[in-house]
């Protein structure tokens, strides 16, 4: 959360398609835009107020809990690095399986002919797949 902007442009503008038409792509290089859409994604409501009553919850999460989805699904979800958000709640689950993933894989990546390419650093691919999986959750009820 604490970069700006997309840290593959090329990337985000594929997956732009498919994220809700409401947000908005103005201010990605503010260093608030990825905290308001994390509590945009986590609340559903991309306007929010705090106080000892209204907070948000953030747990990183292993395949034994109960609270991240049906237990059918639960795994496959975890290992695409689906973050769950129940914004009734205010709760988002990371799914710790994915995040253990993206550190077990050599940076930079490669492409079939050996080439480096996107991402070249284990940063990136973190902060990459946490900035999109935040706007998914923007306006998706999964």
């Amino acid at each position: 959360l604490q970069g700006s902007g997309a840290p593959f442009p090329a990337l985000l503008e594929e997956v732009i398609p498919r994220l809700s038409k409401l947000i908005s792509f103005d201010q990605i290089d503010s260093p608030a835009f990825r905290s308001k859409a994390l509590c945009w994604a986590t609340t559903g409501s991309p306007h929010v107020e705090f106080d000892d009553q209204h907070h948000i919850v953030i747990h990183f999460v292993g395949p034994d809990d109960l609270g991240y989805d049906t237990p059918l699904a639960q795994l496959s979800y975890m290992k695409l690095g689906l973050i769950s958000f129940r914004t009734c709640f205010r709760v988002a689950r990371i799914p710790l399986i994915y995040l253990v993933d993206l550190c077990s894989r050599t940076y930079p990546a490669r492409d079939h002919e050996g080439n480096d390419t996107e991402p070249f650093t284990l940063q990136q691919a973190i902060d990459h797949w946490l900035l999109v999986e935040i706007l998914a959750g923007i306006g998706d009820f999964r």
